[in-house]
């Protein structure tokens, strides 16, 4: 699979990002091979950054990124800036930007953005409720007694 995921940030919308990861499919294709380059899509980004609040706003999204591996930053916020809630906690449209992936066919990778322990905790709530989602992005529930909440929560304060 894919070395390097190209994320959507403040500074790339989709067709920039679209063209970076296909420059770096063609600049590295002899080195790393197709595929060496893969999209980032970062839910967050996509609806406080690029002010997108419709599940019809990623239809162009989609489209810029077919053809690429798919990997996900996943996080929550209220559209007024990208604050890295918990799943559920704020009005990105997750139920309906997941079902339209899966129509789609997309295999995808995730990594789950939450910046402290509630919004962590919210998101593992989050999954749990829907197991749909869950599934399709290959989470299993860890064990919480396992996790050292209070080392994490140190860490993020630094």
């Amino acid at each position: 699979g894919p070395r390097r995921f190209l994320e959507n940030r403040s500074d790339a919308g989709r067709g920039a990002v679209a063209e970076r990861v296909a420059a770096g499919h063609a600049g590295g294709g002899a080195r790393e091979g197709r595929g060496a380059v893969g999209v980032c899509f970062d839910s967050g980004h996509w609806h406080s950054v690029a002010g997108c609040r419709a599940v019809t706003d990623l239809e162009p999204w989609l489209a810029a990124f077919e053809g690429f591996a798919l990997h996900l930053h996943l996080h929550d916020n209220d559209g007024a800036f990208d604050q890295h809630l918990g799943l559920g906690k704020g009005t990105v449209p997750l139920a309906g930007v997941f079902a339209r992936l899966r129509e789609k066919g997309l295999a995808v990778t995730a990594t789950l953005e939450p910046h402290d322990v509630a919004a962590f905790t919210a998101t593992i709530a989050w999954l749990e409720e829907n197991t749909d989602v869950a599934a399709y992005i290959g989470w299993e529930k860890p064990r919480l007694e396992a996790l050292p909440l209070a080392e994490i929560e140190k860490n993020l304060a630094m």
